[in-house]
């Protein structure tokens, strides 16, 4: 048609002016690089879909390599592709607070699907702002192994009158923020524990790099975090014993073992070992009065609550 002939499509060679009557051929990696002009409108070839949300997608190229995915705004709404799709695009570059994205884009699907996008595997403080890969992975979907929860509370930024909604929001060991605007981990983490795994959208939001899992396979805990002993205190009579609970911040996925500890054995004792199963958030074990006297029943996590004891005479 006329508008199809009224513009040039060419291989970008010269990274200077933006001519709005031409189409650079390029790639991904071309554009993360900086080698294509902010305001070019592009063609990229071959590209699968890896993250669909409500007002934007995501590609990446076809094996990972370093600024191998593009962020594509499409706005509430816009017409998208679906998550393992193969696509051309053409869009329109743009700069938003430091993020390079597609902007007023269209795609072509390709009859057959990609292979499917895998996570790189990198370090948190890699990732995170002044980390050696925070741009090269920006986009892509990674994956961090072996890393605790350190807030909760992340301070919210603001630019000008808006402020960042920090709502659901955590840090983890690296200081790498995780993000819940694709998937809410529930119940919410707390600090202390601990990811085996973690992967996710590495999207650039509000000056920094955040990690948005996308459903609950991205997320894999180690050992939940033991949280203490309940009741806080008991009143028993020497020879009688009492039911005591462990509790945790979430289920177990694996059986494990708690050791409580008596700081005086001779007024009241305790297993030396009880067992956690598969998927409980809790665990009883009986305590038995010996003598007139106190004690506290602790565990062997300092910072876990305790049960106080009173032994009265029979």
């Amino acid at each position: 048609d006329s508008a199809a002939d009224a513009t040039t499509v060419e291989t970008w060679n010269d990274a200077t002016d933006v001519d709005p009557g031409r189409v650079v051929v390029t790639t991904i990696v071309a554009v993360k690089r900086g080698e294509v002009p902010i305001g070019s409108r592009v063609s990229i070839a071959d590209v699968q879909v890896a993250f669909a949300h409500s007002n934007f997608f995501t590609v990446q190229t076809q094996t990972n390599v370093e600024y191998g995915g593009l962020y594509v705004y499409v706005g509430n709404g816009g017409d998208k592709p679906s998550v393992g799709q193969l696509v051309d695009l053409t869009g329109t570059l743009a700069n938003y607070e430091g993020q390079i994205q597609l902007i007023d884009s269209t795609y072509r699907a390709h009859p057959l699907n990609g292979n499917g996008v895998v996570p790189v595997v990198v370090a948190a403080a890699d990732i995170v702002p002044g980390g050696a890969k925070a741009a090269a992975y920006e986009a892509m979907y990674v994956e961090v192994q072996g890393v605790t929860v350190v807030d909760t509370a992340p301070v919210p930024q603001r630019n000008g009158a808006a402020t960042e909604n920090v709502a659901g929001e955590f840090s983890v060991s690296g200081d790498l923020r995780v993000d819940d605007l694709m998937y809410r981990i529930e119940p919410p983490p707390i600090v202390g524990e601990r990811f085996f795994v973690l992967r996710g959208l590495l999207r650039h939001t509000w000056n920094r790099n955040k990690l948005l899992p996308r459903r609950a396979d991205d997320v894999r805990f180690g050992l939940p975090v033991l949280l203490g002993l309940a009741p806080g205190s008991v009143v028993v009579v020497a020879g009688s014993t009492v039911e005591l609970t462990l509790s945790y911040s979430r289920p177990s996925s694996v059986t494990s073992l708690q050791t409580p500890l008596s700081d005086n054995p001779s007024v009241a004792t305790v297993p030396q070992l009880v067992e956690v199963p598969i998927g409980a958030v809790s665990a009883t074990f009986t305590l038995t009065a010996i003598a007139p006297g106190t004690t506290v029943i602790r565990t062997t996590d300092p910072a876990a609550t305790t049960t106080q004891v009173t032994v009265l005479p029979p």
